[in-house]
Order: C-alpha cells, then sequence, then structure tokens
C-alpha cells in the first residue's frame, strides 16, 4: 500500500482468497471492518505502531496467519478481529491493551499460551472459546472479570492462574475444559456464575 494511507475502510480486501502478503504503511491509523475478513491464504500481517484502532471481523478468518503482534497504540481487541484465524499460534498483547472483546479469538485452534499484560482489566464472552489447543492462561492481577463462555471447550487448558483481582467469572467460562485439575479462586472474588467448571472431567481440587 501507498505510504500516504492512513486509514483501511469497511471490507476493502474482505474475501480476497488468493491474497498471500500485504506490506501495511506506517502511516496507518485504522483497520475498518471485516477489511480482511475471509482472506485465506494471508500468512502473516505486521501492524504498524501507528495503528490505533482495528474493527471488528478485521482479520476474521483469515486461517494462514501464524502470529500478530499488537502494538502499544491499541488499546482494546475488537468483536471477532481474529475469529477462526486456525493457524495462529502466538499473540503478544502490548501493555496498553485493557479489555479483550467478545469473540475476539474465537476458535483460534493452534493458540497454546496467552499471557495477559498488566493492563488488561476484562476478557470478554466467548473471547477464546473452542480454542482447542490452548494449554496455559496466565493472567495478570489487573483483571477484574471473565465473560461467559471465555475458555469454553479449551479441552487442552490445564493450568489457569486467576487474576488476585477478580470479582466475577461469568456462566460457563471453562466449561468443557477436560484436563483442568485444581483451581485456585482468590479472595477477591464475588460472583460464580452457572457451570462455570460443566463438564470438566479431571477437575480435583477446588480451593476458595
Amino acid at each position: 500500500l501507498p505510504p500516504q494511507i492512513k486509514s483501511i475502510e469497511d471490507k476493502v480486501f474482505s474475501r480476497c482468497f488468493s491474497l498471500s502478503e500485504i506490506n501495511l504503511p506506517s502511516t496507518l491509523e485504522s483497520i475498518g471492518k471485516a477489511s480482511f475478513s475471509g482472506c485465506r491464504k494471508l500468512q502473516s500481517i505486521t501492524i504498524p505502531s501507528s495503528v490505533k484502532s482495528i474493527s471488528r471481523f478485521a482479520f476474521d478468518k483469515c486461517y494462514g496467519i501464524e502470529k500478530i503482534d499488537i502494538p502499544s497504540s491499541i488499546t482494546s481487541i475488537n468483536e471477532h478481529v481474529f475469529r477462526e484465524c486456525y493457524a495462529l499460534k502466538e499473540v503478544n498483547l502490548s501493555p496498553s491493551v485493557t479489555i479483550i472483546h467478545d469473540f475476539a479469538f474465537y476458535k483460534c485452534a493452534s493458540l497454546e499460551k496467552i499471557t495477559f499484560p498488566s493492563s488488561v482489566k476484562k476478557i470478554g464472552n466467548f473471547a477464546f472459546n473452542e480454542c482447542i489447543g490452548l494449554t496455559q492462561v496466565l493472567m495478570s492481577d489487573s483483571i477484574t472479570s471473565i465473560g461467559t463462555f471465555a475458555f469454553n471447550n479449551c479441552h487442552l487448558l490445564s493450568d489457569v492462574k486467576f487474576s488476585s483481582s477478580i470479582l466475577s467469572i461469568g456462566a460457563q467460562s471453562f466449561q468443557m475444559c477436560a484436563n483442568l485439575t485444581e483451581v485456585v479462586f482468590p479472595s477477591s472474588l464475588t460472583v460464580i456464575e452457572r457451570c462455570i467448571f460443566n463438564s470438566c472431567l479431571y477437575l480435583r481440587k477446588v480451593i476458595i
């Protein structure tokens, strides 16, 4: 893209099935809704530090992307942004991100580990739902709420360390996480909604 581009509007490259590579200029400030949605062969994307917003569905169903580095200019991961990026293995969140919105990483089947920086306060509904390769979740002490179905059906997930500031955990948030064996709730927790650990077949120990 030419260097003077500041904005990519909605659906500009949506469903460009053969697009495998694109270079975003350092002047870019915003990426519109579904702008690269369905670019199945897109294998890598470097988000410039100039980008301040990435709209929902921006990289939805980009099956080939393996790694994402979120620059410090981004403060939130919007709805469905990386939904069904099946090959996505590594996500590096900048210390400026404060919220992971609903369905942000839904069905990112290859994602193995997620570490939340100290800036993150909220994990939205279905944010990591059906990330079937996820084995480890490391939460910072700033996280206060986890949405419904947030980690539902992450059946390889065996290690979850809750934030010491957590106040609420949404319904069915860890449902069908079959490999969980032990959970420790911090004293800050005030709300545990229904079916949180439904069908966690090997859960043996819960400390409240």
